[in-house]
């Protein structure tokens, strides 16, 4: 299929895990529910905001906190491959996905928000409360820091690995 991103176009062929763009190889594997994933190509990460599943046309993709541009051929779509998903939810949590990401330990459910974007945060300060397995568990800061995103709200249910908050 032909992807055009930024304006420079690209040939890409998708085979399971595997992503070929022009004569190159990557190794595809993503982590994360809903929009907001962590995509590792090659063991690298990245932090992507798209669509749960897109389709052809223009798209404007969240990548590493930079919009990027992206426009797919008619006809082809992409969604996450059927390996890939399967590997992503046997994976185990990476606190590394993200630099200064925050994951959650285990599957569960935001309580409160004790930040808020931009707040400046010491090592041990309340995040969040989190309720997992019936039981309520504080998050604490584990560095000082400020706020970059918080990936989460009051409610959302979230699986163990997810980003709940970067600090930087």
């Amino acid at each position: 299929m032909k992807v055009t991103i930024d304006g420079q176009p690209y040939d890409v062929t998708l085979n399971g895990d595997e992503v070929t763009v022009g004569d190159r190889t990557f190794r595809v594997r993503s982590e994360g529910r809903g929009p907001l994933k962590t995509v590792y190509v090659d063991e690298q990460p990245f932090r992507v905001e798209l669509p749960v599943e897109a389709t052809a046309g223009d798209l404007r993709v969240l990548v590493d906190a930079q919009y990027r541009d992206v426009r797919i051929e008619s006809g082809a779509r992409i969604a996450a491959p059927r390996a890939a998903a399967r590997q992503a939810s046997s994976a185990k949590p990476s606190p590394a996905a993200v630099p200064g990401g925050i994951p959650a330990a285990m599957a569960g459910r935001v309580l409160k928000l004790a930040v808020e974007t931009g707040q400046a945060v010491k090592s041990g300060d309340l995040l969040l409360i989190f309720e997992a397995m019936k039981m309520e568990n504080e998050i604490k800061a584990p560095h000082d820091g400020v706020i970059q995103e918080i990936s989460v709200k009051v409610g959302d249910r979230v699986s163990g690995g997810d980003l709940l908050l970067i600090i930087i």
